[in-house]
């Protein structure tokens, strides 16, 4: 004779529900962590997308075309910066050539600036008629230099100008 035995009452197995109970648990988890690493990250401002206008080209990159992105410093607005200083060069030319004994001076300047407005580079050259042209070039490079040149989109900008100053 075998001892009675009691099993305990089990509830019955139902695969389905298990099964959902399981997948809903799983899909709990994916939108929590999900939404975890979505507030970990910077946020960031969303600029409006405005589609292109038909017939316009689209401006590819960064805004470094032309005259757009950092600032409005074209090779064009440097070069008349530069060609304002004309009086402020005229009076090197004078005071360091023409005074001195000469009656023609020729005066060519390559400029090179950097995208933050800043000359990295500049080659004068003067031609006197009569006697040495080291003081008036040193005279206008130190003007160039202290130009305050504006920001440009371009990484680099090279402008030249060329000035001729005869006595009367």
């Amino acid at each position: 004779m075998s001892p009675d035995l009691r099993v305990s009452a089990r509830l019955p197995h139902r695969p389905g529900k298990t099964l959902g109970a399981v997948l809903a648990l799983l899909a709990m988890v994916a939108v929590l962590s999900f939404d975890s690493a979505k507030a970990a990250e910077p946020a960031k401002a969303a600029a409006p997308v405005t589609p292109p206008t038909p017939g316009k080209p689209v401006a590819k990159g960064k805004g470094k075309g032309k005259g757009k992105g950092k600032g409005g410093g074209t090779a064009a607005e440097l070069t008349q910066l530069l060609q304002s200083k004309g009086s402020e060069v005229q009076e090197c030319a004078v005071q360091h050539a023409l005074d001195k004994g000469s009656n023609k001076v020729e005066i060519s300047t390559h400029v090179t600036i950097n995208g933050r407005g800043q000359v990295i580079n500049v080659k004068t050259q003067v031609v006197l008629d009569k006697g040495e042209g080291d003081n008036v070039r040193d005279c206008i490079d130190k003007l160039i230099k202290s130009i305050p040149f504006p920001n440009s989109a371009s990484p680099m900008i090279t402008i030249e100008r060329n000035w001729t100053i005869k006595s009367a």
